[in-house]
């Protein structure tokens, strides 16, 4: 899907947990652990059991990760 901001199309994506895993690096456990603790991408329900992220929001979230001294992996 594709929304329209400010005259740009932005592509909307949903990535399940093991491509995040896999882009952040973290495990599953400290994943949880962060959601529950600081503000990050805000899963999105898909099924009675499954849930994806925003794609934009985890690209965002790894930079803004990366970018703060204080994150520990």
């Amino acid at each position: 899907a594709e929304h329209r901001r400010k005259n740009e199309y932005i592509a909307t994506y949903l990535i399940r947990l093991p491509v995040v895993i896999q882009r952040i690096g973290y495990g599953k456990t400290w994943i949880y652990h962060l959601l529950s603790e600081e503000p990050c991408p805000t899963p999105v329900k898909i099924g009675a059991c499954a849930f994806a992220f925003m794609g934009r929001e985890i690209e965002e979230w790894i930079l803004l990760t990366n970018s703060n001294p204080h994150k520990r992996r």
